[in-house]
């Protein structure tokens, strides 16, 4: 009888921990399974909160954890901007949204309801870098498994380089 009790408690404190781990993320909780969710955030907040123009845009391709190669995708994106505010709205060239910054990822919400993660590189005064990982093509979405969870495979990574766009 012990046993079971004892056993019962830890699954009860098991899925407590999951479901708070996702309730934080609040709207955005459909973008934990694509999140490193043991990450902490690396970076301040109120830095996110200004105007940015993308200034580079490029692809790696990973093989089994090894980089295999890089493509610039930049010119397809050029005039792409991206505006923070610190109420969590967020505007930009593809139209307004929401977002949030929470286990070094930055998630964000359009006005159509598509959520995306990030994974936050480099974020300065001056710089703001992320990255996703999409699915490689050929990829099935139901085999599809994140690159922290397991290297194995192709892994396609897309890399977004912003500027502060000074204002007057």
């Amino acid at each position: 009888m012990k046993r079971i009790i004892l056993v019962l408690g830890i699954l009860t404190l098991f899925f407590a921990c999951q479901k708070s781990t996702t309730d934080e993320l609040g709207e955005f909780q459909d973008c934990a399974d694509f999140m490193d969710m043991t990450k902490k955030n690396l970076f301040d907040q109120s830095l996110f909160y200004r105007d940015w123009k993308l200034s580079k845009y490029y692809s790696e391709t990973y093989e089994d954890g090894v980089l295999q190669g890089t493509e610039d995708l930049t010119y397809k994106y050029n005039g792409n901007w991206l505006s923070f505010y610190n109420d969590g709205t967020l505007n930009g060239s593809k139209g307004s949204g929401k977002w949030m910054y929470s286990h070094n990822y930055l998630l964000c919400k359009g006005g159509s309801g598509i959520m995306n993660s990030y994974e936050v590189i480099e974020l300065t005064p001056n710089k703001l870098s992320y990255k996703t990982e999409v699915p490689a093509p050929g990829t099935i979405m139901d085999f599809y498994t994140p690159f922290f969870k397991d290297k194995s495979g192709t892994h396609l990574f897309l890399i977004s380089e912003y500027i502060a766009i000074q204002q007057n």
